[in-house]
């Protein structure tokens, strides 16, 4: 068995709450990686309680900082994790096992999470497809789009078996937050992509997205927790489109951001 090592990566942004759970978690990895944006609060203070590679960069998009985690990162293989998730000790195992057993042909690997949304347990609404790439070798994949990035890279993608655990929106103060953060990321998103919707996607959209999440995704065997889900997921949705169709400045992000600020 050949000799590999795993570099655990995250960025952050005011997760002092988050924070110690899930740097707990990736102690297995042989180094930890965190890029902060500038927090206020004690994130940077309890970072370095568990690694001296804690790094501060302004915030531009989640790519970017993503990729400037990457840069720092010194093992062969990679593992981004968000603070608001955990790596339950069965999946840390299975990391260990398949980056030390990849051979001469590695592949990048796909989790799945088992997701919650407001303190309460999703099993469907959509997540039961949620299966973002987050281990492969650290020199051959890259994150691209400003928001929801993936990681771009030309090898084949396996699936681990095990499951992240994924604390999502805590309550209404936060998921605020999120949207302030998000919608004008999405908007140069839309823009970088060169599409310019109108109102067709302001009217039909949102109430589209609740359809798919709440009965063609099943968020209605999720009850009550599954029904906010698909609602404020429509919400947001609304929210984008009317930010881009009333911004004044066609691709300045910055106008979009207090644009979604002075809604929410």
């Amino acid at each position: 068995m050949r000799s590999v090592s795993v570099s655990a990566c995250l960025i952050v942004l005011n997760e002092e709450d988050h924070l110690p759970d899930c740097l707990d978690s990736v102690r297995w990895a042989d180094e930890i990686v965190v890029v902060d944006s500038g927090s206020s609060d004690r994130s940077r203070e309890i970072a370095r309680r568990y690694t001296d590679k804690v790094y501060e960069r302004p915030f531009t998009d989640f790519s970017s900082q993503k990729n400037a985690a990457l840069d720092q990162a010194g093992s062969d293989w990679v593992f981004f994790i968000d603070a608001d998730e955990r790596i339950p000790s069965a999946l840390a195992e299975e990391i260990l096992c398949v980056t030390r057993n990849s051979g001469e042909a590695p592949k990048a690997y796909a989790v799945g999470r088992e997701t919650y949304f407001l303190g309460r347990r999703l099993r469907y609404s959509g997540t039961q497809g949620d299966f973002p790439i987050r281990l492969f070798p650290r020199a051959q994949g890259r994150f691209v789009q400003p928001v929801h990035e993936w990681v771009k890279t030309d090898l084949p993608i396996g699936r681990l078996n095990g499951r992240l655990l994924h604390y999502s929106t805590r309550d209404m103060a936060h998921y605020r937050f999120k949207l302030k953060q998000y919608v004008a990321l999405e908007i140069k998103t839309l823009l970088q992509k060169g599409r310019h919707p109108g109102v067709f996607d302001l009217v039909f959209r949102p109430p589209a997205v609740f359809i798919s999440l709440y009965f063609a995704k099943l968020g209605i065997l999720d009850g009550w927790t599954g029904f906010q889900f698909a609602v404020l997921s429509a919400l947001y949705n609304l929210l984008k489109y009317w930010c881009f169709l009333t911004r004044s400045n066609r691709g300045n992000e910055h106008h979009a951001s207090r644009n979604v600020a002075s809604k929410v």
